[in-house]
């Protein structure tokens, strides 16, 4: 079984970012980087700038150093049951549960999600533990999105999504496609973390929890 961890340079013309993949895979599904989903090493504990990874490893967050700079956490919906508007099932909200005690040390100053249940549900533990109200978007123009959230005032913020809207409002907010396609209908353990520095500078670290 291969174990990797990779870490890529990217670059474009209007700024620098860098990249950071957490992942080494044990699965044979895919997500949107084609890169393998389900990985071994996972994010414990986002606090001081750094998330504390399961190999007992630090990664900076590079937005959360200063108070000039904030992160934007992206993250598909938990685990959903069927039908048109589903809940989350019991994995789902295990894994929503999950997501707030990660965030716990993390200044929140705003969270947003889709208007569907399983996007509200995974942030409505965090929502309870911050005391910040959910607030909608509309997922059909990430462009304006991205711009409106790269120019927030708010803080820190967590935004609640798609299969196919998280990796690309990543790609929005790095204005590049660090991202190729949609994440694997089976991978929901993705939590992505694009920093934007004092100089809309940004940059992506791509954590399992």
């Amino acid at each position: 079984m291969l174990f990797f961890s990779v870490l890529l340079l990217l670059s474009a013309s209007n700024c620098s970012r860098s990249s950071y993949d957490s992942g080494s895979s044990t699965s044979a599904g895919t997500s949107a980087t084609g890169e393998a989903y389900q990985s071994d090493i996972t994010v414990m504990k986002i606090a001081k700038g750094r998330a504390v990874m399961s190999d007992g490893s630090k990664i900076d967050i590079s937005g959360l150093r200063s108070s000039d700079q904030h992160a934007i956490f992206l993250v598909r919906h938990a685990e959903k049951q069927d039908g048109k508007d589903p809940d989350l099932t019991t994995a789902g909200k295990a894994r929503a549960e999950r997501l707030s005690d990660i965030l716990d040390k993390v200044k929140v100053g705003k969270i947003i999600s889709t208007e569907t249940t399983r996007t509200q549900q995974t942030v409505t533990p965090l929502h309870e533990a911050k005391s910040v109200s959910i607030e909608s978007y509309n997922p059909q123009d990430l462009g304006a999105l991205a711009a409106s959230l790269r120019e927030s005032q708010m803080g820190n913020i967590v935004v609640a999504g798609h299969s196919n809207t998280t990796p690309q409002l990543a790609n929005a907010l790095l204005g590049e496609k660090a991202f190729t396609g949609d994440f694997d209908h089976e991978d929901y353990g993705n939590l992505l973390v694009v920093s934007i520095d004092a100089d809309g500078k940004a940059s992506l670290v791509k954590l399992r929890y």
